[in-house]
């Protein structure tokens, strides 16, 4: 939630900072680049982030994302220029690689099988939560005001996640038997002896298993199998990101002023991250009941058709001057239908394909790399939308996310395998077939690998 209302600020106050009364004047180049600079700057912590969650553990690492956050938004209720503004967005950006980083790696080391994908869907419905806070207040309250009310939900989730306990795991592999029991039974309840042994015979088989065969970058990219699984998943990092998602969200009050319909802009907006939330709940029934690859192509079917309607409504305001109002719905039911498909299929599958798709030995490195390339190109894409839509037409990009989305049906049907309900043992004897490569370790130790 810490993380949704950093990620939702722009979307709402971009358009006020931006107008001729605006308390701070930005120019629109200047605002593009309050909404893109965090992916690039963020990388820096991301990359922090995956050395110290094995050094200090997950739980601190999660703390300290707080920090970032909580001056973010102290620096923005007292910012008196835009380059005030440009470097309290690049400082609580480095709160942005616990949550990417960290967040997904406590929540698969505490969660059971069953529960891996609802819980990432919960992380989810709590960013949108986020989201609709700054979107329901940023219209109404001063820049200032709104700021000082979202400098408290840092402070509140220190004061929270403060008494959870840490992955046992990360104990484990500080030689900290004792603690790490302590964690699993205040995680999973009493265990019986047997059901103890279990539990951390599996954890340390999984842990030697990723210690014998901890992978390189060149392993990535030497390994036939884990050459192919990076270039599969960063195919779908690049179809998912080019459906429109990322910057849609961050110019979202922009989009709605932009269409000239007589439906109040910033209404439009708290309806739709309202739906976003509805449907981010929804995703959390569907997710687990259904396979990963017909769930991607249903979802980026839809979103295909809402963009192209997107694209039409522009595309006749821009050529002929005017829409008539009979078709003033058509913006917000567009983007409520491409939310709504987004938020019950490609947010959710995005991080269950990184997290499910790799082998432990390079999970991490190629974790790393994937997360490098959603954030440089979200950059590129933030930064661009904006110059394209004001210099061609915003029925260009509206079009152009349309075609990747279409793409994106065709590439998940002819090359994404499936993985739900398969252990990660499981996925990577497919990804071995299919190359005809072999990974870091055995079959016989991969059908021993529990996930982590």
């Amino acid at each position: 939630m810490c993380y949704g209302t950093f990620m939702g600020w722009p979307g709402t106050t971009l358009p006020i900072l931006e107008a001729e009364d605006s308390p701070l004047p930005l120019t629109a180049d200047e605002g593009s680049w309050l909404a893109s600079i965090n992916s690039l700057t963020m990388l820096v912590a991301i990359f922090a982030t995956g050395y110290a969650v094995d050094v200090v553990g997950r739980k601190k690492v999660l703390l300290f994302g707080a920090g970032p956050l909580f001056i973010w938004w102290v620096m923005v209720a007292f910012a008196n220029s835009y380059g005030m503004l440009l470097a309290a967005r690049a400082i609580g950006s480095f709160g942005g690689g616990p949550i990417i980083m960290a967040l997904p790696v406590f929540l698969c080391e505490i969660a059971d099988t069953d529960v891996r994908g609802t819980l990432i869907v919960i992380h989810y419905f709590l960013m949108q939560c986020g989201y609709l806070l700054v979107y329901s207040i940023g219209p109404y309250l001063s820049v200032t005001t709104v700021a000082l009310i979202c400098a408290s939900i840092p402070i509140i989730f220190v004061l929270t996640f403060i008494w959870m306990p840490e992955s046992p795991y990360f104990f484990l592999k500080q030689h900290k038997e004792a603690e790490a029991v302590k964690c699993l039974e205040r995680l999973k309840g009493q265990l019986t002896r047997d059901e103890l042994k279990s539990e951390l015979e599996s954890m340390y088989q999984a842990i030697r298993e990723k210690q014998q065969s901890k992978g390189k970058l060149k392993d990535v990219i030497l390994v036939p199998v884990h050459r192919r699984t990076l270039l599969l998943a960063v195919g779908f990092i690049l179809f998912q990101m080019s459906s429109g998602s990322i910057a849609l969200a961050t110019y979202t009050t922009y989009i709605f002023e932009k269409s000239g319909s007589e439906l109040d802009s910033n209404i439009s907006s708290i309806i739709l991250t309202a739906v976003t939330l509805g449907a981010s709940v929804m995703s959390s029934l569907v997710v687990e009941r259904f396979d990963r690859r017909p769930l991607c192509m249903a979802s980026f079917s839809v979103c295909a058709i809402c963009l192209a309607a997107e694209g039409a409504y522009f595309y006749v305001d821009d050529i002929y001057g005017d829409v008539p109002t009979a078709f003033d719905w058509v913006p917000l039911a567009g983007m409520i239908g491409f939310s709504i498909s987004a938020s019950v299929g490609l947010a959710p599958v995005l991080s269950l394909v990184m997290g499910e798709l790799f082998h432990v030995s390079v999970k991490g490195v190629a974790s790393a790399v994937g997360t490098t390339v959603i954030a440089l190109y979200g950059f590129f894409l933030k930064k661009m939308f904006q110059v394209v839509s004001d210099g061609l037409g915003a029925y260009y990009s509206f079009w152009g996310f349309t075609v990747m989305c279409v793409g994106a049906v065709v590439y998940v049907y002819a090359l994404m395998p499936e993985t739900r309900n398969k252990t990660f043992a499981q996925i990577n004897e497919e990804m071995v077939s299919h190359v005809g490569g072999a990974a870091s370790s055995t079959p016989e130790e991969l059908s021993k690998e529990r996930p982590i």
